[in-house]
């Protein structure tokens, strides 16, 4: 247990850039409650992936900061980005069932690691949006196994 705080401890202060291996955020530097964090939104992300790469399709973490409170929550969820005569606009998508709420402090990992960035809005509200990085990063973890998608949805979605 101390060899994993050790190992641990050591990557607090290690800069992102050196925890990047292709494109993608190695799996063993993400802390291991956003690890599950990620290991639920896999499904959901992998099977939207290209209208988040388009940019059509925004995925956000609702009520998320880079420093997380202890007692608050995050939500998921999926945006869709259109243009109007007055600029881009963002629309929520209408969830499927109840959207699962984390802690933020989970979430604030995430932001710090830059797989998820907070968005600058007008009023200021808490709000984080999927990264390319952490598209990539969810990515590689399917592909690595790390994260599980059964394989009707492999074949569903491709």
């Amino acid at each position: 247990m101390e060899h994993a705080y050790a190992a641990g401890a050591a990557q607090v202060g290690q800069p992102v850039e050196e925890m990047v291996v292709d494109g993608s955020l190695r799996w063993d530097a993400i802390p291991s409650r956003a690890r599950v964090m990620l290991e639920y939104l896999g499904i959901s992300v992998y099977e939207r992936r290209e209208e988040l790469r388009e940019g059509t399709l925004l995925a956000m973490l609702e009520g998320a900061a880079a420093t997380g409170r202890k007692g608050k929550k995050a939500v998921f969820s999926f945006w869709v980005a259109e243009e109007d005569e007055h600029g881009r606009i963002l629309r929520r998508c209408e969830e499927r069932h109840e959207p699962h709420q984390w802690a933020t402090t989970s979430a604030s990992a995430l932001i710090r690691l830059g797989i998820f960035t907070e968005l600058k809005t007008d009023p200021p509200e808490q709000i984080a949006q999927l990264t390319p990085l952490g598209l990539e990063t969810i990515l590689s973890a399917i592909e690595a196994d790390h994260i599980f998608i059964p394989p009707w949805r492999k074949s569903e979605s491709s």
